[in-house]
């Protein structure tokens, strides 16, 4: 399939919203996921008490 320029351009503008979008999701996950090991360990002693 040959795309004409628009149509490029717009798949790369596309590309690169959902890239940065990405990229603040990733951001805001980060510090939830480097507490998760914690809280799932708290979870697993909780029945054992």
């Amino acid at each position: 399939m040959v795309q004409t320029k628009a149509q490029r351009s717009a798949s790369a503008v596309k590309a690169a919203r959902t890239r940065k979008r990405n990229a603040k999701l990733k951001a805001e996950a980060a510090p939830k996921r480097k507490a998760a090991p914690k809280r799932k360990a708290a979870a697993k002693t909780k029945g054992r008490r």
